[in-house]
């Protein structure tokens, strides 16, 4: 089931985590062949003290979305992944063209994925198989399941630049380079 929950983060605090991009020494570009095309910091590796004021945020969108799932089975809030804020510049190449965030063995581990709007934009993200067209709003949150099952893709932005947050709840305790563990 794919959810948005508006006023999700602060306008306050998606001003902050864009400027910490901008400002970070860690922007990394990345470019297949414009499928996709961003650049990334990985918040956890740039500033920790930042990821530990979000997790709060992403629980309240977690406790929504099980509520809402009404599922038994959605696994505890006690692994999450690396946030990744990206930006998409209105060039017109850069976007996400449709995948999903499960693909192999290494990824299994996300269990649901989140998709945090740090501003509002006309780089809408699409769910194709669910007829879905999401305005990013500033402080909007999507979650959903990150299998075959939801595959999504991120328009190229025209009206300003795009910034997203990502991150992913974690089956078990698979400790890898992706995985952050919680303090809750």
């Amino acid at each position: 089931m794919v959810k948005v929950y508006d006023n999700i983060i602060p306008d306050k605090i998606c001003q902050i985590l864009i400027s910490a991009f901008e400002t970070s020494k860690y922007q990394e570009f990345i470019n297949d062949d414009n499928c996709p095309c961003f650049t990334q910091v990985n918040l956890n590796h740039s500033s920790r003290n930042m990821a530990k004021v979000i997790t709060p945020f992403v629980k309240n969108a977690y406790e929504k979305y099980k509520k809402d799932t009404g599922s038994k089975y959605i696994p505890p809030f006690k692994e999450l992944e690396e946030f990744r804020i990206k930006r998409y510049n209105t060039s017109g190449d850069e976007r996400f063209d449709e995948h999903v965030d499960v693909t192999d063995f290494d990824s299994s581990i996300r269990a649901v994925a989140f998709l945090f709007y740090l501003n509002s934009n006309d780089g809408n993200t699409l769910f194709p198989s669910h007829n879905l067209n999401i305005q990013p709003v500033s402080g909007r949150v999507i979650v959903f399941p990150p299998t075959w099952e939801y595959p999504h893709q991120g328009l190229p932005p025209k009206s300003n630049p795009k910034y997203i947050m990502s991150t992913y709840v974690h089956y078990g305790e698979n400790w890898n380079y992706y995985s952050s563990k919680l303090d809750i």
